[in-house]
């Protein structure tokens, strides 16, 4: 299945920096490594969720 988080696309867009990569203009994000983005934590950057998971945390 398709991961809710994502929307199916494995990486989420840093809220701390939203998603620039830089903090204030200046300096670099810590959280997402000025990458902007990084691995979604639901589904460990695949973009996907087994069934069984999905079932399990509801």
């Amino acid at each position: 299945m398709k991961c809710k988080d994502c929307n199916g696309e494995s990486l989420v867009k840093c809220k701390k920096c939203s998603g620039e990569g830089f903090d204030y203009g200046i300096h670099q994000c810590a959280s997402c490594s000025g990458e902007g983005e990084y691995a979604c934590p639901t589904c460990g950057g695949t973009g996907k969720v087994k069934l069984f998971k999905k079932l399990k945390s509801s």
